[in-house]
């Protein structure tokens, strides 16, 4: 919505339906006027990546469009045999398919939360929690607790750190 455009979709708001998004407010669906790209720029750069880019095109209106990057130099990329490799082909073996899936994706991603092995995995909140604490218990995880019980920042992260290939 006008005055709103590419330059200055951080400062500005305009709404087409003012009373909306007074009730999308008091409903607690959103916190703030321009919370969303705000929260979209501060989260790029607090994992190190890419600006938004926000560009103006005219397509059956005024569309403001929104292109995020994700830095390849951030997250190294890595094969199956590197995942593989780094846990040793006898304990690749001995790990269930589930377990091989958790790992693979910690190994590329430096951590994993419960609800990401939910996701990855299609096993429940409950069994993901459990296939986790078991990791733990083999060696191959380890809990980092966040700062107070039931922390959104509590993680699971790899008992051994890849190798660095620089």
């Amino acid at each position: 919505m006008p005055p709103v455009n590419e330059r200055t979709i951080y400062d500005l708001r305009a709404s087409r339906n003012h009373h909306f998004m007074d009730a999308m407010r008091y409903l607690g669906y959103v916190q703030m006027a321009r919370e969303g790209t705000r929260r979209i720029r501060d989260s790029m750069a607090e994992y190190n990546l890419p600006e938004p880019q926000f560009r103006q095109e005219a397509l059956h209106g005024v569309v403001v469009r929104v292109v995020l990057q994700n830095d390849h130099e951030v997250r190294s990329r890595s094969s199956d045999r590197d995942v593989a490799m780094h846990f040793g082909v006898e304990q690749w073996k001995l790990m269930q398919e589930h377990e091989i899936k958790i790992a693979a994706y910690t190994f590329r991603n430096g951590m994993i939360q419960v609800s990401e092995a939910q996701r990855l995995t299609g096993r429940t909140w409950a069994t993901s929690k459990k296939d986790l604490e078991r990791m733990c218990r083999k060696g191959i995880m380890i809990f980092v607790a966040g700062d107070y019980s039931r922390d959104p920042k509590a993680h699971y992260k790899l008992a051994r750190e890849p190798d660095s290939k620089e």
